[in-house]
């Protein structure tokens, strides 16, 4: 599996390491940059040598993933979870930014993007949250139900889950369920 990850040094002369994942993790190459030109320059050589691409981890389905696909059309490509997680958390955070600027308190942001398993100490604070900033909340369990969906091993299983997460994400914070209560009344 070959995967494409973007490196700089203070957000400054950005390099492009490619890797290979699975039985042998190892470092293929570093380019000097990761301008298209080049990246699709180091691709094409690697067909033209002969190298299959049958899967490809990407961070998200962004410009190297459609460059890959340009390359290798047939590649299958796996979304990293972790990358999945991390932008899931940087959207927790800022909703919660917004909303501590609307409203003036001081919202954590450690009880919102802990992993719920790790949070022992701050029930209290994530209720005060619930109760407070239900819209929040609502993003936060969005947040929490995905991190439960990538870790799942049957793709069958993580499939359905995604296709219920993605109506509950696409739905106002304050949809009645079945039972008549919000996600939030649910938790």
């Amino acid at each position: 599996m070959l995967t494409l990850d973007e490196l700089s040094y203070r957000h400054q002369d950005f390099m492009c390491a490619v890797g290979e994942t699975g039985t042998c993790k190892r470092i293929l190459t570093l380019l000097d940059n990761d301008l298209v030109r080049t990246i699709e320059g180091y691709l094409r050589a690697l067909k033209d040598s002969g190298v299959t691409v049958e899967a490809f981890r990407d961070r998200h389905e962004g410009r190297i993933c459609k460059l890959v696909r340009r390359v290798f059309p047939e590649v299958k490509v796996i979304v990293d979870p972790f990358h999945v997680i991390q932008d899931a958390n940087r959207r927790v955070d800022q909703a919660r930014l917004i909303e501590q600027d609307g409203s003036g308190y001081s919202i954590s942001k450690y009880v919102l993007v802990k992993p719920g398993e790790k949070r022992f100490k701050q029930v209290k604070e994530l209720e005060w949250i619930r109760r407070r900033f239900s819209a929040l909340y609502e993003i936060y369990l969005l947040k929490e139900d995905l991190r439960k969906i990538v870790r799942l091993k049957n793709e069958n299983e993580a499939r359905q889950e995604l296709s219920r997460w993605l109506i509950n994400a696409e739905a106002p914070p304050t949809r009645k369920g079945k039972s008549g209560q919000t996600r939030s009344q649910l938790a």
